[in-house]
């Protein structure tokens, strides 16, 4: 009955996107749904009517995962999204949200059980097809260089990088960020926040266990050599807040200098 009330509403309002999204996560939260309210079917119908919405088309990609679809039936989702030009109506953060599901999508593919090089490949050229894409439609739209404070499409190609061991291209694509995002604190802690994951997983991991491999990685770039470089830039938009993490760095390094240096 609910699921009848929810398709009468629709057939009302048909151009009401956050009435389909109410209707899309009912779907998703009932524990036994039944066969003829399954979410594709509703996804399809919704994004028809309200092409323009990033969310109801992130959800379709994410419900076509869910379900276990073959790649080439997600694939044909993101491309109806992004082909017609209708989604760019709602703007360049709708465009995001698409994007960033999709490249969502090819990162967990990737590194999934039983993935090949193959997967690899085209979810690292779709990552970056993505990215470029965003940033030419930012530029038409005069949205300027840095369409996302947030570099959302940016950090899932730094993450699958760091998965698939490619730990200095991943720093490459960090510093790249630097010219767009450099002023931003919030920029500077996330890159603290990966030198400190990649810290951890040199410590931590057997390959670490020498002198030699610990010289290697405090000879690099350390979390704390990015806060200090955060800091030495007059244009930073919230100094005090990168200045107290590095306080915070500092008080706790100090306990684990110790300790490692004992080990080592």
């Amino acid at each position: 009955m609910t699921n009848a009330i929810f398709q009468r509403a629709e057939l009302r309002f048909p151009s009401y996107a956050q009435l389909w999204e109410e209707h899309i996560l009912w779907l998703a939260g009932r524990v036994h749904p039944e066969p003829n309210s399954s979410a594709l079917p509703t996804l399809d119908r919704a994004t028809r009517h309200c092409p323009w919405s990033g969310v109801l088309w992130s959800q379709y990609l994410l419900t076509s995962e869910r379900q276990r679809q073959v790649f080439s039936e997600t694939e044909k989702i993101k491309h109806k999204a992004t082909n017609t030009g209708l989604l760019d109506v709602g703007g360049i953060e709708e465009v995001i949200k698409v994007h960033t599901a999709w490249c969502s999508y090819l990162r967990r593919r990737a590194f999934r059980a039983g993935a090949s090089d193959e997967d690899l490949d085209v979810a690292e050229m779709g990552i970056r097809s993505s990215i470029e894409n965003v940033q030419e439609l930012a530029t038409k739209l005069g949205q300027g260089q840095s369409p996302d404070r947030q570099f959302r499409l940016e950090r899932i190609y730094i993450n699958f990088l760091s998965e698939s061991g490619s730990w200095d291209s991943a720093k490459e694509a960090f510093r790249g960020l630097t010219a767009k995002y450099g002023d931003s604190w919030e920029f500077w802690l996330r890159f603290y926040e990966w030198e400190m994951m990649r810290w951890r997983k040199f410590i931590h991991g057997e390959k670490a266990r020498t002198r030699a491999n610990w010289e290697r990685l405090q000879a690099r770039n350390t979390p704390q050599a990015v806060l200090r470089e955060a800091l030495r830039r007059p244009t930073l938009d919230w100094p005090e807040h990168v200045m107290q993490k590095l306080i915070t760095h500092l008080r706790g390094s100090r306990g684990c200098g110790r300790i490692t240096a004992g080990h080592h």
